[in-house]
């Protein structure tokens, strides 16, 4: 398994830097910023959400 993470990790550190400036060659720095920051903050606006609806299900009763 180890492998296999190790092999992933290697490959990803090789190509991320290559579609990178590609795509900011491409759209232009401003626009890949924007997005990336548009993406990355309705990440974490959902993962802030996530506990909110865990703690509404826990909460549900089930009479016997």
């Amino acid at each position: 398994m180890y492998g296999f993470i190790n092999t992933l990790t290697s490959a990803v550190l090789l190509t991320a830097p290559l579609l990178g400036g590609m795509l900011v060659k491409l759209a232009g720095a401003q626009t890949t910023f924007l997005t990336a920051a548009i993406i990355i903050g309705s990440v974490g606006f959902v993962s802030m959400l996530m506990p909110l609806r865990d703690k509404r299900e826990r909460n549900i009763q089930i009479d016997a």
